[in-house]
């Protein structure tokens, strides 16, 4: 599971749809743009997880994010990645929006840096391959790099409940673009692992190094995919304006954006606004200034399918019964063991106890054959003594007297 984690093993489908813009020079002159979608150019995306250290103390993974993608030719049906597209230009009208915005008395200092940066544009709009927009990138005379957040994420190994729980981003425990506490500190997870044994009202939270917020799913319902019950969750931008949880994501205190609308120039430092495909759940100002939209929910909608769970029958119960049987057997053999050793312990001291008041000496017997020799010893010598006697009575023996043998005995 963790190797999957940190370097999924078959690619993912990542699609691109452009709204072509099929009228840029009459819009210069006051029309409404008509928007025309083009795609989905499909590319397959690899994605691992590299530089990756583990924290044991923290129970944490830290890892930076690396992406490839390819072309795939064949998904993409009759579109190449060299197509031609007219979108509108994200620097050009990005930096006007973002001087007016904040500082609008520098718009004439702008529109002089404009013409030396981008060799003298003739329109508000940039015409270029699908490949350069997305990734070679367009002709301009500065240097930009960008590279994917170095995250720091909880393995749950201690507690389930936080597995894939965002800790840090770039080395910081939470960011510091909004105006409050609860907007700031990361909530959820990165999208990629999902804690177990949610339950459906607590919703799915994520966190987007992308926008720099929090974004939560709500469960819509459970339904059935190829065979395997999932749960439904859908989320979108929110409402600034209303919604009194997100006000902290206005660009101003003064100015939100309506519904369905973010500004991520404070998280990305460039000046774009995003939305839902073709403003779904968006304040129906927006669609009302181009013509060409049509947002379909199912569609459009961000949608994640959370599997519920496995139903578990035949051999595979069989085989997974038996295991945890073996693992409760285990489990409690090494109590069991333990509770054994405790008894024995306590019987021990109890005993060491009781007979520490008392000495206990042990006897020492004499062997069998010790008692014969001594007995046949003292028959011997009592016999002596009375043939000695006997002798005295007769005659002196000139070798040793009584009192002489006396002395021996």
């Amino acid at each position: 599971m963790r190797d999957i984690y940190l370097k999924i093993p078959f690619p993912l489908d990542f699609k691109i749809f452009f709204f072509n813009v099929s009228n840029p020079m009459e819009v210069q002159n006051g029309a409404k743009p008509v928007l025309k979608e083009i795609g989905p150019y499909c590319y397959d995306e690899y994605k691992e997880k590299i530089d990756v250290i583990d924290n044991e103390m923290e129970d944490s993974l830290t890892y930076n994010g690396f992406d490839i993608y390819e072309f795939n030719a064949e998904k993409s049906g009759n579109l190449s990645e060299n197509d031609y597209v007219t979108i509108i230009h994200p620097l050009i009208v990005g930096m006007a929006y973002q001087v007016n915005r904040d500082s609008p008395a520098l718009l004439s200092f702008l529109n002089q840096a404009i013409g030396p940066l981008f060799k003298d544009p003739k329109s508000i709009y940039l015409t270029d391959t699908v490949k350069n927009v997305l990734f070679d990138g367009f002709d301009i005379n500065c240097n930009a790099s960008m590279f994917a957040a170095k995250a720091v994420f909880s393995r749950g190994i201690r507690h389930s409940e936080d597995l894939g729980k965002v800790l840090e981003v770039d080395g910081k425990k939470e960011v510091t673009l909004w105006s409050t506490k609860a907007c700031n500190h990361f909530r959820g997870t990165d999208g990629w692992i999902i804690p177990p044994l949610l339950k459906p009202e607590e919703g799915l939270w994520t966190h987007s190094t992308d926008l720099c917020r929090n974004i939560k799913a709500a469960y819509v319902r459970d339904s059935v995919v190829e065979g395997v019950n999932v749960r439904i969750y859908e989320g979108d931008l929110g409402d600034m304006q209303k919604n009194e949880e997100e006000k902290c994501y206005c660009p101003t205190p003064k100015t939100c954006l309506r519904k369905g609308v973010f500004d991520v120039s404070k998280c990305m430092n460039i000046p774009v606004l995003v939305s839902l495909p073709h403003f779904l759940n968006a304040d129906e100002i927006y669609r009302q200034q181009v013509e060409g939209m049509e947002p379909i929910h199912d569609k459009h909608i961000i949608s994640i399918y959370l599997e519920a769970g496995v139903e578990l029958k035949g051999e595979f119960l069989k085989l997974i019964t038996s295991k945890l049987m073996l693992l409760k057997v285990g489990d409690t053999s090494r109590w069991l063991a333990v509770f054994g050793g405790l008894v024995t312990i306590c019987v021990g001291a109890y005993l060491y106890s009781k007979n520490r008041k008392s000495i206990n000496i042990t006897p020492i017997h004499l062997a069998e054959s010790d008692i014969e020799i001594t007995r046949s010893t003292n028959e011997l010598m009592d016999q002596m003594k009375k043939e000695f006697k006997k002798e005295e009575n007769s005659q002196v023996n000139p070798v040793m007297t009584g009192h002489e043998f006396d002395r021996y005995m």
